[in-house]
């Protein structure tokens, strides 16, 4: 078992197969042939699936992680002496990068890393100093040429794409006391004829080069501020350093044109720092200077053959002058793609007056805020997953439709240690929401053709020595030994799904609110979400025809028996067998793939699949035990063409049985596997028991639906158990439950109507219901019947409207003396109506209709138009 199988064997599981159970025909009938409508009114963006009709990302999009060389190789006695030896020496921690990860002689065990994570491509560098001690060729050094020689076979030998970086900040100390480094043409030589040296080296299998990473950071961070190597503090030297940077990546590019590219066939271009700048109120000027000191700086030389005006206009004769011969070298030269390195974003505005100090940022001349509502990482940077999406689009407006790669992109958070670290949420919300924003702007228009994450593991950060981490693999640098954390698995599996797991994750506006919406921010989308449940594929594609774009499948629970059949009659396909289910049925998985995809070509790939858990057929323990067998099979064989689960606990006795016997042990497990799911990608929604429709005598609810005695038979019988299961599920679990659904169904009939019955009507009830419903940090004393021991108070629980799905029967059915209440259309229409006027919109609603024969339920598949009429009337469901 792998690093990564092992850090997620939550995943990976054995499969059981479990008992068949009670339900009763009708029961049957009404969960496998009801129409389920989502009108999701209250659907706000950040829970919005993903309407597209294409992949979120072309089939020849690249997903890779990064480093350089620096900061993971280590083996500082095979290579020779750099300004960040020197420089971090003279830091305040004083550590250094002797060793690092040690990936000089770990090369081997961290591409295994590398496929066991599913990348299809590594973005490294190489080391200047590894292959030319001195910076120069008058000694090469062969067993650095053999190092990456032998790292490049590895990745190829594992269908990994080489990305390979000429010169990532270290260079060689030798140039820097011959020459003072990049201040002098003479490093720019030096530097071109490593870059030959490079391209005819590894140039056979080496197709994707990059020059230089973020020639903006050498030049103001070394030269002007001085934080970096080599801390240098100068007003000018930034701008010549610049330009020497630029001659150094188009005399390269210039070779590699010239005498490699024709026949190795590669493309090469440049690394550039890319930050956002959102204009301030009346201060676009301020953002677009911001741009263009810092990108258009680098990029606007090789697109116009020019430096961006504003620079020339504020910094006059400290900025080089471009020579007729330069612009010709830089123009011709040019570049095959862009490549982008994008962390952060933030507000720009124009100070008032003129800084009263010199140097870089004195000449940009910007004030730069970051908004309240963004969150910072442990680097202070905001956390701003749109301002990649404005970047890119910023870019492929000004410069054309270049070929874009997102080159470095990642967050440092605070872990101290390897069980804090490797639960990295942040990071994994960052990643997920980086990667929505990258799918978002190639379906814009932008030509993004691959992502890679920074960084692949825990390195040596710089100035900061090991003390910040950006690492999606922890590296405890005592043992050096590696350990996926969480945003290695979620990248992993988004991998592995194409980025398709991002169009149903929940989408939330800042890294602080990693799950909630707010209700000041809902939006009333123009169109409801509707959804069917079948087990029958033309109703599914009629319920489609007829305008729905959620499917729940409801043919899986807990027991159902993922399996190979015999070989002799079909030894390349995987059956489910549902037992008890549907009898005697035979579900083929690859002929519902086959379906969905046929969906996906007809036009309906915005169609959201969940799969349908428990429901009537929850019995005693084995449908929780079973959780994550289940999970697996669900993953592993219905991963890439399902969106989402929904766990369906409505039921009867059986599942206070569950609850009261086991107490906290199957919930725990329910829990779990949501997270799971969550984390995994996909929607996970929840219908707490029918009884959580008791919410009399709950003393701790700030408002009280005034239920009359009459429910009290009712009351007594589920006294504690739904609001107990309910109340534990959202406090412990609710940050991966993204959808609660509380039905009007059964339960709803026997406790209802003797209230309709007095008169009140039922979207007077509906209204004072969700009244009741919106709370906020509750504290519930949670009772067991049948384990005391067990009891305890749970604290902060709350239900935002967010999250409330109401649903509702819409037909008749007998079963044992009651009825089903059929809740008239025109009453849901009246009380959505009354709910929008009080800002109190739940997330949406669900119709069960009865599809039953004989009953007085309607097909729902063919008449989706008139009951979303009826239901919404003039409104906007």
């Amino acid at each position: 078992m792998s690093t990564l199988d092992e850090s997620s064997r939550l995943l990976s599981v054995k499969k059981q197969e479990k008992e068949g159970n009670d339900m009763t025909p009708l029961r049957r009938r009404i969960l496998f042939g009801t129409l389920l409508v989502l009108l999701l009114a209250g659907l706000s963006p950040a829970f919005r699936p993903h309407h597209a009709k294409s992949e979120p990302f072309p089939s020849d999009f690249l997903f890779g992680a990064a480093t350089s060389a620096y900061q993971i190789e280590g083996a500082i006695e095979s290579r020779g002496w750099t300004v960040w030896d020197t420089f971090v020496r003279q830091t305040p921690n004083r550590s250094n990068a002797n060793v690092a990860c040690d990936h000089y002689h770990r090369m081997k065990q961290d591409v295994t890393l590398m496929k066991d994570l599913n990348l299809q491509a590594y973005r490294f560098s190489i080391s200047w100093s590894r292959i030319l001690p001195s910076g120069t060729n008058k000694t090469i050094r062969q067993e650095g040429l053999d190092f990456y020689h032998q790292l490049i076979d590895e990745l190829l030998e594992h269908n990994i794409t080489p990305f390979v970086t000429l010169f990532h900040w270290d260079t060689p100390e030798g140039l820097e006391d011959r020459f003072g480094g990049w201040m002098d043409e003479r490093t720019v030589q030096a530097f071109v004829e490593y870059a030959r040296l490079a391209f005819a080296t590894w140039g056979d299998r080496v197709k994707h080069w990059i020059t230089i990473n973020e020639p903006w950071t050498v030049a103001v961070n070394g030269y002007s501020t001085g934080i970096h190597a080599p801390g240098k503090q100068d007003a000018t030297a930034p701008y010549r350093v610049a330009h020497n940077l630029l001659r150094a990546h188009a005399l390269a590019t210039r070779v590699y044109r010239m005498e490699f590219q024709t026949q190795q066939k590669g493309i090469i271009g440049m690394a550039h720092s890319g930050d956002f700048r959102y204009s301030a109120e009346d201060n676009s000027a301020a953002a677009e200077r911001a741009m263009l000191f810092q990108f258009g700086w680098f990029v606007d030389p090789i697109v116009f053959g020019d430096y961006p005006q504003v620079m020339k206009e504020r910094l006059g004769h400290r900025l080089p002058t471009i020579t007729d011969d330069e612009r010709l070298l830089f123009l011709s030269a040019s570049t095959d793609f862009l490549g982008l390195n994008y962390y952060s974003s933030l507000v720009a505005s124009t100070p008032e007056r003129e800084a009263n100090y010199s140097g870089y940022w004195a000449d940009i001349h910007v004030d730069f805020a970051s908004k309240p509502e963004w969150s910072q990482n442990f680097m202070g940077w905001s956390v701003v997953p749109d301002g990649l999406r404005e970047m890119l689009l910023w870019i492929h407006k000004r410069y054309h439709g270049p070929t874009i790669y997102i080159t470095e992109n990642g967050s440092c958070e605070d872990e101290p240690n390897v069980n804090a670290g490797i639960q990295d949420e942040k990071r994994r919300w960052y990643v997920q929401e980086h990667l929505r924003a990258c799918s978002e702007a190639i379906k814009e228009g932008v030509k993004l053709a691959g992502y890679f994450v920074w960084s692949l593991m825990d390195n040596f950060e710089w100035q900061f020595g090991y003390q910040r981490r950006f690492g999606i693999n922890y590296v405890d640098f005592k043992t050096l030994g590696r350990t996926p954390k969480s945003s290695a698995v979620f990248y992993r599996d988004t991998i592995g799904a194409r980025g398709r797991n991002l169009a149903v994750t929940t989408r939330s506006k800042s890294h602080r609110t990693l799950i909630e919406s707010s209700r000041s921010s809902r939006q009333i989308p123009d169109r409801a979400l509707i959804g069917y449940a079948s087990h029958k594929l033309e109703s599914v594609r009629n319920a489609i025809s007829q305008g729905a774009n959620v499917i729940m499948w409801s043919f899986v629970d807990f027991r159902a028996s993922f399996h190979s059949p015999d070989s002799s009659t079909s030894p390349h396909r995987r059956f489910l067998n549902v037992k008890n289910v549907v009898p005697d049925t035979t579900l083929d998985l690859e002929a519902i793939k086959i379906f969905l995809r046929e969906l996906d070509l007809e036009g309906h790939g915005h169609v959201l699949h969940m799969i349908a858990v428990g429901g009537w057929n929850g019995k005693h323990l084995d449908p929780l035990v079973s959780a994550k067998e289940w999970y697996e099979a669900f993953d592993t064989h219905l991963g890439d063409v399902f969106d989402g689960i929904d766990w369906d606990l409505e039921g009867n006795d059986d599942m206070k049985s569950i609850y009261n016997t086991f107490t906290f042990e199957c919930l725990d497990k329910m829990g779990e596997i949501s997270r799971m799911a969550h984390e995994g990608g996909y929607v996970v929604s929840m219908a707490p028991p029918q009884s959580y429709l008791d919410i009399h005598g709950s003393a701790d609810f700030s408002r009280a639906v005034n239920l009359t005695d009459k429910t009290r038979p009712w009351h007594n019988d589920f006294t504690y158990f739904g609001r107990n299961v309910y109340a534990y599920l959202l406090q412990k679990y609710g940050a991966w439950i993204d959808l609660v659904s509380l039905q009007f169904y059964e339960s709803y009939s026997r406790a209802a109507m003797s209230i309709l019955e007095g008169g009140m009507t039922p979207a007077a009830y509906l209204v004072a219901f969700v009244e009741e419903l919106a709370f906020t940090n509750c504290t519930f004393q949670v009772n067991f019947d049948q384990d005391p021991e067990a009891n305890l108070t749970v604290t902060n629980v709350s239900l935002p409207l967010s999250k409330l799905v109401l649903g509702f029967a819409n037909g008749w059915a007998s079963n044992a003396g009651n009825k089903t209440l059929f809740v008239p259309s025109t009453e849901i229409s009246s009380a959505w109506e009354s709910l929008r006027a009080k800002d109190l919109l739940p997330r949406g609603m669900m119709f069960w209709i009865i599809d039953e024969e004989g009953t007085n339920g309607v097909n729902m598949s063919h008449d989706l138009g008139q009951i979303l009429a009826e239901a919404c009337g003039t409104s906007k469901c």
